[in-house]
């Protein structure tokens, strides 16, 4: 059996994820809800993981070009 379509295996991946991986997912929308928390709990004392953070946002703003100019 394939694990590409047991949604179980593919949360358990996102989980183990490095965090910059993780942040990636949570901009898609892809990370598991357990996870996501942890995460944005991590954000609010990892200053170096939110300043990539905030840099990975503004940089997807400037994409979609709704950065503030």
């Amino acid at each position: 059996m394939s694990h590409d379509h047991d949604p179980d295996h593919r949360s358990s991946d996102l989980t183990r994820l490095s965090s910059r991986e993780q942040l990636s997912a949570l901009m898609d929308g892809a990370l598991p809800r357990d996870a996501t928390r942890f995460l944005l709990r991590r954000l609010q004392h990892d200053a170096e993981l939110a300043a990539c953070w905030e840099r990975w946002r503004i940089a997807g703003e400037a994409l979609r070009g709704s950065a503030p100019g």
